[in-house]
């Protein structure tokens, strides 16, 4: 069954004990940037784009049913899950006994260490499944991701520093390498149900070192966190003594990483679709813009027709006008000249028969022979 983010970040208030408590830990963390609390996909995208918030909230939906974020989300499940399982035996249990003053109350390590390398390999399986690029790439994308380092400040304070202080006070950040890592490879199988947990692995051990600086910082504020967290956790946490141990346990009955994990997929989903619909805009804006230019230009070749048009019909009424007033002068009409041409025809014939009449009579008067 698919996941749905908008459904998982609709389970979390401003006041609920998981967005409390990691929001907790992100203000006391100085190597961790404060991811503001987002109820849905739609809140979201109308901070990152308010003019057209609605299709980068749909290409975001879009990108959160993809396999890798979808593999993600399944993952996050899985560690609360787990925590849960845990929490029942060792993290209850756990604050009962604390409340009570039970000797063995705080005796939850081999416990807690299995939780904590859980978590290790599935954060690295999610930040796999979420980003793209190698494995360089996707480090770098996690390391530089607001809710990436929210998620591992989160994951190296509560889960590792918070309930192994002891021990990452005296070994600083070898402990996560030393101690977590190599559980990390004994309880990889326990992700199998969401994921491959040699590939998450793989990533897991790129991202050790980093994560050792990081719980190493860490243990340098368990004092405030503790404090924190026995103000912030549910009453039956916050009346034990508030010790470190019993604290980390009763936190594992919160869906943090279900939050955290939601929040990591939004943000990432979130700022791909912003970068598609940014490209769309663009390739709007230039089919707008070509469009435009093409109607621009056929408007100008047909106002240039015009002028020509316009010039020619303004040289033929020039000429016509020379004409009316420069006429062409003649010495006769053309009607006037058939006319004239009969009448010097008839003259001549009456000439020529007055010669006959004249020739005939002298004949007349000439004596016969």
């Amino acid at each position: 069954m698919p996941h749905d983010l908008d459904a998982i970040l609709g389970e979390f208030k401003q006041d609920s004990y998981a967005v409390r408590l990691s929001t907790g830990v992100m203000n006391i963390l100085p190597f961790v940037t404060e991811v503001p609390y987002v109820g849905s996909i739609d809140a979201a995208a109308k901070k990152v784009e308010p003019a057209h918030w609605e299709r980068v909230a749909a290409r975001t939906r879009e990108l959160v049913a993809e396999q890798g974020p979808q593999s993600a989300l399944a993952t996050a499940d899985l560690l609360d899950k787990g925590d849960k399982g845990i929490a029942l035996y060792s993290g209850v249990r756990g604050v009962y006994k604390a409340v009570k003053r039970t000797g063995d109350a705080l005796e939850t390590d081999p416990q807690q260490l299995a939780d904590a390398a859980l978590k290790a390999v599935g954060v690295a399986w999610m930040a796999w499944r979420i980003f793209p690029g190698d494995a360089t790439q996707k480090a770098a994308a996690l390391w530089s991701s607001p809710a990436g380092s929210a998620l591992l400040g989160y994951y190296v304070a509560v889960d590792v520093a918070l309930p192994f202080t002891d021990n990452v006070l005296t070994s600083g950040g070898a402990f996560f390498r030393d101690v977590v890592f190599k559980a990390a490879g004994e309880n990889a199988v326990r992700l199998a149900a969401v994921g491959d947990a040699h590939q998450a692995l793989g990533f897991l051990e790129s991202l050790t070192t980093r994560l050792s600086e990081f719980t190493g910082k860490a243990a340098q504020f368990i004092e405030p966190i503790t404090r924190m967290a026995a103000e912030r956790l549910p009453k039956v946490a916050a009346g034990a003594d508030a010790v470190a141990g019993v604290l980390a346990t009763a936190a594992d009955a919160l869906s943090v990483y279900r939050y955290l994990g939601g929040q990591l997929v939004l943000e990432a989903c979130l700022q791909r679709a912003h970068a598609d619909v940014q490209a769309e805009l663009a390739k709007e804006a230039a089919a707008v813009a070509a469009k435009a230019a093409a109607e621009r230009e056929a408007a100008e070749a047909l106002q240039r027709a015009s002028a020509v048009k316009s010039d020619y019909a303004l040289s033929e009424g020039r000429s016509a006008d020379s004409l009316d007033s420069s006429p062409i002068k003649v010495t006769r009409k053309a009607p006037e000249l058939p006319a004239k041409a009969e009448k010097s025809g008839c003259g001549m014939c009456g000439v020529v028969f007055a010669v006959i009449t004249l020739g005939l009579a002298a004949l007349a008067t000439l004596p016969l022979a």
